[in-house]
């Protein structure tokens, strides 16, 4: 399973991680005092470990059945608001989210059967995941070379995504389009960069970070930091366009 190892996202920076971020923020904000946030698949807690210290008054756990990515997880410093766990649990929460998990599952509708069962009725379901049917990745040789890092277990597009989501009984409420132009070739170049760098599927971990431009730009680091920019503005301002889309944030509630 492939995580992200930052210890917290770097909200100063502009970036697409930052722009899920604050989908997941806007959506936190609006719950009230001591309510339960809950993350499935935290992988290494990037992001709920940044919602736990930015919000202390709410009860925050994340879950992930990597024993490698919980371990990580539990080894970082955390606020008393979090707790980790490999198992799944029989509680409620007033918010569930997931940040690029549902494309690694074996089934969507079946996944999204199961968070249904831990949201509370009214509750809210956030979840963002690359549409790889969609956009840039229309192109079959730039989908395969994404394949060999990504391990992505299906390829979805926008109208599959939405149908699952309202077959396991949710009402959509907002969709954020992702990946566009700009921002779906900066997504590409760095699955692109790690190919032609010849980088092992088992060696790209320490390329899952804030600082990538760094590890494997070389002399194009200020490009694809300028790339990251221009992706953050471009996503900002054609949210609501999905012609040429090729990633989604959706914001769901639970029918009560």
């Amino acid at each position: 399973m492939m995580f992200a190892i930052d210890a917290c996202i770097d909200r100063s920076l502009k970036n697409e991680k930052v722009l899920k971020y604050n989908f997941v923020s806007s959506a936190v904000e609006e719950l009230p005092e001591k309510a339960s946030v809950f993350e499935f698949g935290c992988g290494a807690g990037t992001f709920i470990r940044t919602l736990a210290d930015a919000y202390p008054h709410l009860l925050c756990r994340g879950f992930d059945v990597d024993i490698e990515a919980i371990k990580r997880a539990k080894q970082q410093s955390a606020p008393r608001n979090l707790s980790f766990d490999r198992h799944m649990p029989k509680t409620e929460f007033d918010l569930v989210f997931a940040v690029d998990v549902f494309e690694h599952v074996d089934d969507l509708s079946e996944s999204m059967a199961n968070i249904w069962k831990i949201v509370k009725p009214g509750g809210v379901l956030l979840f963002h995941m690359p549409l790889e049917k969609c956009g840039v990745y229309r192109i079959g040789w730039l989908r395969r070379i994404k394949d060999l890092y990504s391990e992505h277990q299906h390829h979805y597009d926008l109208p599959t995504v939405l149908r699952a989501a309202r077959d396991a009984g949710y009402e959509i409420e907002d969709v954020m389009n992702h990946y566009h132009l700009v921002s779906g070739l900066r997504d590409f170049l760095k699955y692109w960069m790690l190919y032609r760098q010849n980088v092992s599927a088992d060696d790209k971990e320490s390329f899952y970070t804030a600082e990538w431009q760094a590890k494997i730009g070389g002399a194009l680091e200020p490009v694809l930091r300028w790339m990251d920019v221009l992706a953050y503005h471009e996503t900002k301002w054609l949210q609501t366009v999905e012609f040429c889309s090729a990633g989604v944030s959706v914001h769901c509630r639970k029918r009560k």
